[in-house]
């Protein structure tokens, strides 16, 4: 978005890296030490953004979240940028369990609403989100997360149809944080019991203690557990190789915001299983993938098989991610829309 901004004559973009903080090491997984690390590390952040808002003096602060515990900083800040400098404030909501918080209504659903109130506009990146705050009379935007620059290049230059012919047919790939909650146990299971998966490939870091050995104690019951490739974290060119070759992308995640994943998928014109979760639907809507319910094993199973023995339908929800991804998420379209709200 950066290098990008660089480009545009209408407006003046200015950085700051709210992930820049104290080492979450210091914090020793004690639960009270985690809590005054992450005191400090708000109290900095705030402290900074103060500093930037006198050096910079912008016309309008977009300030991205990921809600849950930020929402204290989150607090902090509009009051920094709307009652101290009389700015208007754009609060970028990563956050895909946004209806959730309205249903349970609990401790941090009146923080939640308070900080969207007190801002000029919450910017969400799934229709199930913005149709709650709409219901709420909380002034909010629906735009998607861009493809990267580099991805879109690599994705343009993409062939669906000869991509086709390098797919391994009966190989089906998961890429990410590798934790229960990304259903990687229901992916191991359902591909266990498919016959047309050849083999399962999970890419990214172990979150989880115990996590690698569990699953390994379940693909065990086939050809040794062979069939299973567990092959850690990868560079990003080392993963794009990953998604031209398999036969399916697979994301059978409890919950999500906006997959990157997904749309590193849908550029290398991949065949798609995922859940019903986070800004998913939106995503891969107008037959992209092939969508379940989470936490089921049975129905995941069903699509996989689906999907594999159905080369052509496979074939089919490639070409369709692909060209949706170059439609919808290019850097131009998502941009121009940040504009318009910043206008």
């Amino acid at each position: 978005m950066l290098d990008y901004g660089k480009s545009c004559d209408d407006c003046d973009l200015h950085f700051m890296n709210t992930m820049q903080g104290l080492p979450k090491r210091w914090s020793l997984n004690h639960r009270v030490a985690y809590w005054i690390v992450g005191f400090i590390d708000s109290f900095l952040i705030i402290v900074r953004l103060f500093w930037r808002m006198l050096v910079t003096k912008p016309d309008v602060v977009h300030y991205t979240s990921s809600a849950a515990s930020a929402l204290y900083k989150d607090s902090a800040a509009v009051w920094v940028v709307k009652k101290i400098f009389k700015k208007k404030y754009v609060i970028h909501w990563h956050f895909g369990r946004i209806p959730c918080l309205f249903e349970e209504r609990g401790k941090k659903y009146n923080l939640f609403r308070k900080v969207c109130k007190n801002a000029d506009v919450s910017i969400v990146i799934d229709a199930k989100s913005y149709y709650t705050l709409k219901n709420e009379n909380i002034c909010s935007v629906y735009i998607p997360n861009p493809i990267p620059v580099i991805l879109q290049h690599e994705a343009v230059k993409i062939s669906p149809q000869s991509q086709l012919e390098n797919r391994n047919v009966g190989d089906v790939l998961f890429v990410g944080h590798v934790r229960k909650c990304k259903g990687v146990i229901e992916l191991v299971k359902a591909c266990l019991e498919c016959e047309e998966v050849k083999r399962l490939t999970i890419v990214g870091p172990f979150i989880e203690e115990n996590i690698e050995s569990e699953l390994k104690n379940i693909a065990v019951k086939r050809e040794d557990g062979k069939w299973l490739q567990m092959v850690g974290e990868k560079t990003s060119e080392e993963v794009w190789n990953y998604y031209r070759q398999c036969g399916l992308f697979c994301l059978p995640s409890y919950s999500e915001g906006f997959p990157y994943v997904i749309l590193e998928a849908m550029a290398f014109a991949c065949p798609i299983v995922a859940t019903k979760v986070g800004a998913i639907p939106e995503m891969l809507s107008d037959c992209c993938c092939d969508l379940v319910d989470a936490h089921e094993v049975e129905p995941l199973k069903t699509a996989i098989s689906k999907v594999l023995r159905n080369p052509g339908f496979a074939a089919e929800m490639g070409e369709k991610a692909h060209a949706k991804v170059l439609g919808n998420y290019s850097i131009e379209n998502v941009f121009s829309q940040y504009l318009e709200v910043w206008s």
